[in-house]
């Protein structure tokens, strides 16, 4: 899912804000987003153009591309090597109302917090329950009457209620990975089950790859083919392939 986090009101604070994990993927998303709209312009189907995400910069491409160009810088700023290039953007640059929408600023500030709460809880401090309680406000879902009342500075319980998406049961799962990395150090992906360990460091994942890495249980091996090859270079020598579980023969020289 592709998601643009802008915590703070300016792109500046939103950018030096955010975890390296999370700022690397906002470079992504961005320019995801980013020639989405512009192929959505031109008339072309790709990606993510439908997604709310997307449609909530239509419009506000500018902006966009300023808020992409800041990662790219912070990134450099935080010893990363970036090989993306950089967006031309137009002058002045014209900040979307949705931007500077605290109930917008503090459902992205709560999913933040889910994610990684030892990062995002120093920087901005608790989050009132409420937003804790529900998902993402997506800017480009609301009615008009709903914008109008954002747009207007408007904070009530009720019309956060009905701005923000419910929490769905996996974002409401959401901890911290308790694994660690093989260089040391914790882990700093998302866990969405109860042993808060995220997919990498999962034990379903650790007996999946035990398993294709032994296909048979320890000490049984499988029986080679008894068959030849009949055609060409190989034509005359013993088959590579493994019997079927009970004969002597591949399915090939069944």
């Amino acid at each position: 899912m592709v998601n643009i986090f802008h915590p703070f009101g300016s792109a500046e604070e939103s950018v030096s804000s955010l975890d390296n994990a999370r700022l690397g993927k906002q470079r992504l998303e961005a320019k995801q987003i980013i020639l989405n709209i512009e192929a959505a312009e031109r008339g072309e189907k790709r990606g993510f153009t439908s997604h709310p995400a997307s449609r909530a910069y239509e419009g506000h491409l500018n902006y966009l591309k300023y808020y992409y160009n800041l990662t790219l810088e912070e990134w450099a700023r935080r010893g990363m090597k970036n090989t993306m290039a950089p967006f031309e953007v137009e002058s002045p640059v014209e900040v979307p109302w949705f931007a500077e929408c605290v109930p917008r600023m503090m459902a992205d500030r709560a999913a933040l917090i889910r994610k990684y709460p030892a990062w995002y809880l120093p920087i901005f401090g608790p989050v009132d329950p409420l937003y804790m309680e529900l998902g993402y406000l997506w800017v480009s879902n609301l009615s008009p009457q709903v914008r109008r009342r954002l747009a207007e500075g408007e904070e009530s319980e009720e019309l956060v209620r009905l701005a923000c998406a419910p929490l769905s049961e996996r974002m409401a799962a959401a901890r911290p990975c308790r694994g660690v990395l093989k260089k040391g150090g914790p882990c700093r992906n998302t866990a969405y089950n109860a042993e808060s360990l995220c997919g990498v460091h999962s034990a379903d994942k650790k007996e999946k790859k035990e398993r294709k890495k032994k296909k048979e249980e320890p000490g049984e091996e499988k029986e080679r083919c008894q068959g030849s090859v009949r055609t060409g270079p190989k034509a005359g020598l013993r088959c590579s392939r493994a019997a079927q579980k009970g004969e002597s023969f591949c399915a090939r020289h069944l």
